[in-house]
Protein backbone atom coordinates (compact mmCIF):
# COMPACT_ATOMS: atom_id res chain seq x y z
CA UNK A 1 0.00 0.00 0.00
CA UNK A 2 1.11 3.77 -0.56
CA UNK A 3 1.56 5.73 2.49
CA UNK A 4 -1.08 7.62 1.01
CA UNK A 5 -3.77 5.20 0.72
CA UNK A 6 -2.03 4.11 4.25
CA UNK A 7 -3.43 7.42 5.92
CA UNK A 8 -6.46 7.46 4.29
CA UNK A 9 -7.37 3.73 5.25
CA UNK A 10 -6.29 4.57 9.04
CA UNK A 11 -7.82 7.42 9.31
CA UNK A 12 -10.01 7.92 12.34
CA UNK A 13 -12.45 10.63 12.81
CA UNK A 14 -12.25 10.45 16.59
CA UNK A 15 -8.37 10.44 17.10
CA UNK A 16 -7.36 12.34 13.65
CA UNK A 17 -9.71 15.26 13.09
CA UNK A 18 -8.82 18.34 14.79
CA UNK A 19 -11.67 20.25 15.81
CA UNK A 20 -11.54 24.02 17.42
CA UNK A 21 -14.23 24.79 19.36
CA UNK A 22 -16.19 28.22 18.54
CA UNK A 23 -16.07 29.93 21.88
CA UNK A 24 -17.79 32.97 20.53
CA UNK A 25 -20.54 30.61 19.44
CA UNK A 26 -20.90 32.47 16.16
CA UNK A 27 -21.86 31.57 13.00
CA UNK A 28 -18.89 31.87 10.39
CA UNK A 29 -17.96 30.47 7.02
CA UNK A 30 -14.65 28.15 6.07
CA UNK A 31 -13.86 28.65 2.24
CA UNK A 32 -11.72 25.78 0.83
CA UNK A 33 -10.24 25.85 -2.76
CA UNK A 34 -8.53 22.23 -4.03
CA UNK A 35 -7.01 23.21 -7.31
CA UNK A 36 -5.93 19.56 -8.66
CA UNK A 37 -9.05 17.05 -8.37
CA UNK A 38 -8.60 14.72 -10.95
CA UNK A 39 -10.90 11.91 -11.51
CA UNK A 40 -12.16 9.28 -14.25
CA UNK A 41 -14.83 10.26 -16.19
CA UNK A 42 -17.36 7.65 -15.77
CA UNK A 43 -18.57 7.08 -19.33
CA UNK A 44 -15.39 7.80 -21.45
CA UNK A 45 -12.74 6.57 -18.56
CA UNK A 46 -11.07 9.79 -19.50
CA UNK A 47 -9.28 11.39 -17.18
CA UNK A 48 -10.90 14.69 -15.66
CA UNK A 49 -9.47 17.36 -13.36
CA UNK A 50 -11.49 20.29 -12.10
CA UNK A 51 -11.30 22.95 -9.07
CA UNK A 52 -13.39 21.56 -6.28
CA UNK A 53 -14.50 24.97 -4.14
CA UNK A 54 -15.90 23.91 -0.45
CA UNK A 55 -18.03 26.53 1.77
CA UNK A 56 -19.55 25.66 5.14
CA UNK A 57 -20.76 26.70 8.46
CA UNK A 58 -19.61 24.25 10.78
CA UNK A 59 -21.69 22.97 13.67
CA UNK A 60 -21.09 21.31 17.11
CA UNK A 61 -20.60 18.02 16.10
CA UNK A 62 -17.81 16.47 13.65
CA UNK A 63 -18.97 16.15 10.34
CA UNK A 64 -22.60 17.50 10.44
CA UNK A 65 -22.17 21.13 9.00
CA UNK A 66 -24.76 23.78 9.62
CA UNK A 67 -25.04 24.69 5.82
CA UNK A 68 -22.23 23.82 3.23
CA UNK A 69 -21.81 23.92 -0.64
CA UNK A 70 -19.68 22.37 -2.83
CA UNK A 71 -18.87 23.27 -6.25
CA UNK A 72 -16.73 21.59 -9.19
CA UNK A 73 -15.67 23.49 -11.76
CA UNK A 74 -14.25 20.69 -14.42
CA UNK A 75 -11.85 21.57 -17.08
CA UNK A 76 -12.79 22.17 -20.90
CA UNK A 77 -12.33 19.09 -22.45
CA UNK A 78 -14.06 18.31 -26.35
CA UNK A 79 -15.16 22.12 -26.01
CA UNK A 80 -17.09 21.35 -22.84
CA UNK A 81 -16.86 23.07 -19.76
CA UNK A 82 -18.79 21.89 -17.01
CA UNK A 83 -19.54 23.34 -13.56
CA UNK A 84 -21.60 21.13 -10.60
CA UNK A 85 -23.35 22.78 -7.59
CA UNK A 86 -24.62 21.32 -4.58
CA UNK A 87 -26.31 23.24 -2.13
CA UNK A 88 -27.68 22.11 0.91
CA UNK A 89 -30.06 24.72 1.49
CA UNK A 90 -31.65 23.96 -1.91
CA UNK A 91 -31.36 19.54 -1.46
CA UNK A 92 -34.52 18.22 -1.56
CA UNK A 93 -34.32 15.71 2.07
Amino acid sequence: MKYGEEIIANFDVEKDLEIWPNEHKRDYIIKMTLPEFSCLCPRSGYPDYATIYLEYTPDERKLKPKWMKLTADFNPRGNVHTVIEIDSRTVIK
